[in-house]
C-alpha cells in the first residue's frame, strides 16, 4: 500500500473536485467534516432506500410481474454501487485529505464513478421512454413480448454505458500512465 507521500499529486483527491484545497503536507483535514458527516448519512440512506426498494420489488409478486419495476429495481441496483461503494472511499479520501489507496484501486473508483453516473442517466432514461410508450399503447408492454422487452430495457444502460465509459477510461489511463513514467524519468 503506498503511503501519502508516494502518492502522485493527480490523486489527492481521487475526483479532482477539492484538489486545490488539499495541500501535500495537510493531515486530515477538518474543514471537510460537514461534507464528511454528509457522505456517510448519504451512503447510508441509499443503501437502505434502495435495498428496501429492491426488496419489495423481488418478494411481491404483484410488483414483480410490472416492468416498470424491474426497471426501477434497475436504477436502484445502479444507486447501490454509489451508496456502497463510492460514497464510502470518498468519505475515506475527505477524511485523510489525500487519497491513501494503490493506484489500482484508483483506477476501479474512477472507472466505476463514471460508469455509475451514465448508467443511471440512462437507466432513469429507459424508464421515462417505457412509461411514455405504455401512455401511448397500453398494450406493448402486455404479451409474450414483456419479458424480452424489460431484458433489453434492463440491460441496455449498462450495455450502453459500459461502451462509452471504458473505451474513454481505457485511454485515459494510458495516457495517465504515460504521463506518470515521464515524470519518473
Amino acid at each position: 500500500m503506498a503511503s501519502r507521500h508516494d502518492t502522485p499529486s493527480r490523486l489527492q483527491n481521487s475526483t479532482l473536485l477539492t484538489q486545490s484545497f488539499v495541500g501535500e503536507n495537510d493531515g486530515r483535514n477538518d474543514h471537510f467534516l460537514g461534507l464528511t458527516i454528509y457522505y456517510i448519512f448519504l451512503a447510508f440512506w441509499v443503501g437502505v432506500a434502495n435495498s428496501s426498494q429492491i426488496i419489495n420489488v423481488v418478494f411481491s409478486p404483484g410488483l414483480r410481474s410490472q416492468p416498470k419495476n424491474i426497471l426501477i429495481c434497475n436504477v436502484c441496483v445502479a444507486e447501490l454501487i454509489m451508496g456502497v461503494f463510492l460514497c464510502p472511499m470518498y468519505t475515506d479520501t475527505l477524511m485523510q485529505g489525500t487519497w491513501r489507496h494503490d493506484l489500482t484501486t484508483y483506477i476501479v473508483y474512477e472507472l466505476t464513478f463514471y460508469c455509475q453516473v451514465c448508467i443511471t442517466t440512462l437507466a432513469v432514461l429507459v424508464v421515462a421512454v417505457e412509461r411514455l410508450y405504455f401512455l401511448l399503447t397500453p398494450n406493448m408492454m402486455d404479451g409474450s413480448g414483456t419479458r424480452c422487452m424489460t431484458a433489453l430495457l434492463v440491460l441496455l444502460p449498462w450495455t450502453i454505458g459500459a461502451s462509452l465509459v471504458v473505451p474513454i477510461f481505457k485511454f485515459g489511463t494510458i495516457t495517465f500512465s504515460n504521463e506518470v513514467i515521464l515524470e519518473s524519468v
